[in-house]
């Protein structure tokens, strides 16, 4: 981000430019901030029902700083979910880190076998029965 410049956009006014001189450093608050909004964007570009709550609709998604949970009726809505918010993702250039995702399934059968590996897409998903 050295030598680059920056003009912001609100409603329909866009700002003067803006030079960037010093690389953002990792950690610093502006990094946090670039993130959610870009991440907000991201949300906001899923092809997804979400008003309301999970009661009235297939797909519910929650995001708090970098965590998403995809809360899903169905594995069907789940995957459908997950495969718009990877799209949008794409197009902002942020990446999904498979490695760090897991899967998990709420169901009242409690005798269920559960497979070690959620395959979406070209994705393995850990299956865990709990997280934090």
């Amino acid at each position: 981000m050295n030598n680059t410049q920056y003009r912001g956009k609100i409603q329909d006014r866009l700002s003067e430019p803006i030079n960037v001189k010093n690389r953002v450093q990792p950690g610093d608050a502006l990094v946090c901030l670039l993130f959610n909004v870009a991440l907000e964007k991201v949300i906001r570009d899923v092809v997804v029902n979400m008003r309301g709550a999970i009661f009235y609709n297939s797909v519910q998604i929650l995001a708090y700083a970098d965590d998403i949970d995809i809360i899903g009726r169905t594995q069907s809505a789940m995957i459908e979910a997950f495969t718009s918010l990877e799209n949008a993702a794409k197009g902002t250039n942020l990446l999904i880190k498979h490695e760090m995702t897991k899967y998990t399934s709420v169901t009242k059968k409690s005798h269920a076998i559960y497979p070690h590996y959620q395959e979406v897409g070209p994705y393995k998903f850990q299956v865990v029965h709990s997280f934090t």
